[in-house]
């Protein structure tokens, strides 16, 4: 169980006993992890240009369109402040369909894509019938770019040792009673330390 949020850390224990859950997973900065997303989202732009010509007279020219659809989405993400050399095309669907048909087929696209043979392949397992000598149209083309999601290292599990740190004992109210615990400063715990409950671990953020 993941809790997160001002309070949420508070009926943690209490949600994951009621799930028969064993472990809860609390991030160092719970309350604040939505607005802490925000600031590390990637800032991207969907750009889309309606083209509505057969796909035999777009494909000798559609890497030139995609670049040109590209050029402006990145404009629009730089235009949020972004250095340009962070900003990258991340996905190119061309939006395919039968002349004369309403809805359409979305085909992720590269430059080493043969967009007939993926359209015919998609056009079979999605109606149970091959397409046939009709006409392919290309409605539109949709370009997303944008910054890429910030990596991060992988954290291994600690192996689990007894705490031994200052803690300070009072009367805390546990299950509907009150009952004698530990009030530890969770600011203060290193990796792995193990504590045996009940015991509230408490910092400028949030309290367990």
């Amino acid at each position: 169980l993941v809790a997160f949020g001002g309070a949420g850390a508070q009926h943690a224990c209490a949600v994951a006993e009621a799930l028969d859950m064993d472990e809860v997973l609390l991030p160092s900065g719970a309350s604040v992890l939505s607005a802490e997303g925000i600031a590390e989202a990637a800032i991207e732009r969907i750009e889309i240009q309606q083209v509505l010509r057969p796909l035999d007279e777009v494909i000798a020219s559609l890497e030139q369109i995609v670049d040109e659809i590209t050029t402006r989405a990145i404009d629009h993400v730089v235009d949020f402040g972004v250095d340009r050399t962070a900003v990258q095309q991340l996905r190119v669907i061309v939006h395919v369909r039968l002349q004369g048909q309403d809805a359409t087929i979305d085909l992720d696209w590269a430059a080493s894509v043969d967009l007939k043979a993926l359209f015919q392949e998609r056009f079979t397992s999605l109606y149970g019938y091959a397409p046939g000598g009709r006409a392919i149209e290309v409605e539109s083309i949709h370009v997303l770019a944008g910054t890429s999601m910030p990596c991060r290292d992988m954290i291994e599990r600690p192996v689990p040792v007894a705490y031994t740190g200052p803690a300070e004992t009072q009367q805390i109210r546990f299950d509907g009673q009150w009952t004698e615990g530990q009030i530890i400063d969770r600011d203060g715990l290193s990796n792995g330390d193990h504590i045996v409950g009940p015991a509230l671990l408490c910092n400028a953020m949030t309290t367990v």
